[in-house]
């Protein structure tokens, strides 16, 4: 029976590597593998909690991938916060892009 083991101790290192250990078995993903190994790691770091007792949680359901129309995958970036999917109608629409710090939602 397999065993989960439990490392508390998890260098930044090891989980890059484990990354692009994964990253390397896409199809789509394997060309563009220092790209996405380091923004998959920093996007796991970015929702890592821990609880009251001291046990660390990664939920994976907390990241999401917004694909944009018309653009390459090396020009893919890690936003860090919420991102607002918001499309065009056509590809002569110029979009700008709005920073907000210390935006408030209730």
């Amino acid at each position: 029976m397999w065993r989960r083991r439990r490392c508390r101790a998890r260098s930044l290192e090891s989980e890059l590597g484990c990354a692009f250990l994964l990253v390397s078995f896409s199809n789509f993903l394997s060309s563009d593998e220092d790209i996405f190994a380091p923004m998959a790691v920093d996007a796991m770091q970015a929702v890592k909690s821990i609880n009251l007792r001291g046990d660390v949680k990664y939920p994976v359901k907390a990241v999401n991938v917004l694909k944009a129309h018309g653009k390459s995958a090396r020009e893919s970036m890690f936003v860090k916060g919420y991102a607002l999917n918001c499309t065009v109608a056509s590809q002569g629409m110029h979009m700008k892009s709005i920073h907000l710090e210390g935006l408030k939602i209730s």
